[in-house]
């Protein structure tokens, strides 16, 4: 109900703030993950707004806590997939959004992680293999998404946002993995996938930059 409430007031009035173009909505498939790139806080809103339809998201514990106590409130009340610290852990959630996503529910990611310094800059410079183990277990397409011109948009520690200029959420055609679905578990595989999806989010942004 929550969950609801929030898109259908949050999303709308973002979308009327910070004029939102949505490019490529033609692209989604019925079942796929979401996979896009991450310099801000607000990019779930952002990404909500490319479709209807639910989607859940995966978001380490830890860091919902660190960041924002109404981003913390958000995740935890909104019923997303949290990665807690601990062995097995990861697969508990690679589990759950694999369930998630085979019972008709997008889902959404960040491969470069969760974690953004106060200079919208990443500690991990390559994607998490995360994105690559959830698509190969539940055996659907990945879609790589660009979310552009909201950096900045809902700073670190922040409790309201800024108000920005132009925004693009630009949705790429979606990537078929299936020559290598059920292996989810190779470490090589999962880095190949990754990477493949890590450079069509960058050639998305790049290709609207220029």
């Amino acid at each position: 109900m929550l969950y609801y409430l929030l898109r259908y007031t949050i999303t709308p009035l973002a979308r009327f703030l910070f004029s939102v173009r949505i490019m490529g909505r033609e692209n989604l498939p019925k079942l796929a993950v979401l996979a896009a790139n991450h310099s801000d806080n607000s990019d779930p809103v952002f990404l909500s707004m490319v479709t209807r339809r639910r989607i859940f998201f995966l978001a380490k514990h830890d860091v919902a806590e660190a960041v924002n106590k109404f981003i913390e409130w958000l995740v935890k009340s909104t019923g997303n997939v949290l990665i807690e610290r601990g062995k097995g852990e990861s697969q508990k959630a690679i589990d759950q959004a694999a369930e998630l996503i085979k019972k008709g529910y997008y889902f959404g990611i960040f491969p470069e992680g969760s974690t953004i310094n106060k200079n919208y800059t990443f500690y991990k410079k390559e994607g998490h293999t995360g994105v690559a183990r959830i698509a190969l277990q539940a055996r659907v397409p990945v879609v790589p998404i660009a979310i552009i011109g909201n950096k900045g948009l809902f700073p670190h520690k922040a409790i309201l946002p800024r108000f920005l200029s132009k925004s693009i959420v630009k949705i790429g055609k979606p990537l078929d993995f299936s020559e290598y679905y059920g292996r989810q578990n190779n470490k090589k595989i999962t880095r190949k996938v990754t990477d493949i999806i890590m450079k069509e989010i960058r050639n998305l942004e790049k290709s609207e930059k220029t």
